[in-house]
């Protein structure tokens, strides 16, 4: 991110004493540690900063990495700007404007999809930052260290993250301790200690991470079971076999205008009141 009060004192920089301050440092990255100075010159200095993505826009919903959720307020188009090759985001968890560099900024793209399915944990917190709008409750259900809860905190109204292991969840309290409220040792399949710990509001968005390859029969319980007690709520799922198998899955659509007929059987002709053998013989040739 550029520290929008550079010490770089040129006339540009005078007309702009109402730009933003400095972005505070985020939760999530990791403290680089400090290089050698050498002394030498750089071989290949700073190119033109990249053409910028035709689909941003003024206006748009994006995330930038390691920051949050927020809007584009500013495309610097003119080369002469100090911030040109940069893009202003106004965020919502705290309404500042700063300029961070292209290679930050996601465009959001929210999927229509009631159940979402995710392979990997990259692809899972991908997920997480692509589908949350500001106005999402959350619930994430294997929250382990709190990794994806801390995610969603920053870029929805509300968002809790349960675990039924108290080792990760007391790991997890140490890790972000903001979020000691928010992190709590409760099973799964609770559905009322679940619907307490939203305090009044409604699940809009509930994230399952019980193991990648947890076993198959225990994730879509888990995931029905959401289906039918959160029926406002999207459910988005990390789980190997249970992609497998979705993805070797079909739902068949007869194109045929064929009519199935059943045709009560005097009794006697066939077992069990409905057509038996003899009744489906004589309907061969109906067919």
């Amino acid at each position: 991110m550029l520290d929008s009060n550079s010490s770089t004192k040129t006339s540009s920089m005078d007309q702009l004493s109402t730009a933003p301050s400095p972005l505070p440092p985020s939760p999530f990255k990791r403290e680089n540690k400090p290089t050698k100075q050498t002394g030498k010159k750089n071989k290949h200095p700073p190119s033109t900063p990249k053409p910028l993505q035709e689909d941003l826009h003024v206006g748009d919903l994006v995330d930038v990495r390691d920051y949050g959720r927020g809007t584009i307020s500013e495309i610097p188009l003119d080369s002469s700007h100090p911030f040109f090759g940069r893009i202003q985001v106004k965020y919502f968890d705290t309404g500042s404007h700063y300029y961070c560099s292209r290679r930050r900024v996601r465009r959001v793209c929210l999927s229509e999809s009631r159940v979402l399915l995710c392979r990997t944990t990259r692809d899972y917190r991908l997920a997480a930052i692509q589908n949350v709008e500001r106005s999402d409750v959350c619930l994430e259900v294997g929250c382990h260290e709190g990794l994806t809860t801390a995610l969603l905190t920053r870029r929805c109204s509300f968002a809790v993250g349960v675990d039924k292991s108290e080792a990760p969840v007391l790991a997890a309290r140490a890790r972000f301790p903001k979020l000691q409220d928010r992190l709590h040792i409760v099973d799964g399949f609770d559905i009322p200690a679940l619907k307490n710990l939203a305090q009044g509001r409604s699940y809009t968005k509930i994230f399952v991470d019980i193991g990648g390859i947890a076993e198959l029969p225990v994730v879509m319980m888990l995931v029905g079971t959401y289906f039918r007690s959160f029926p406002q709520a999207r459910v988005i799922v990390k789980s190997v076999f249970m992609e497998k198998l979705l993805r070797s899955a079909a739902v068949f659509e007869s194109k045929d205008n064929w009519a199935v007929k059943e045709r009560r059987v005097v009794s006697g002709e066939g077992e069990g009141g409905w057509g038996g053998e003899n009744e489906g013989a004589r309907n061969q040739g109906e067919r």
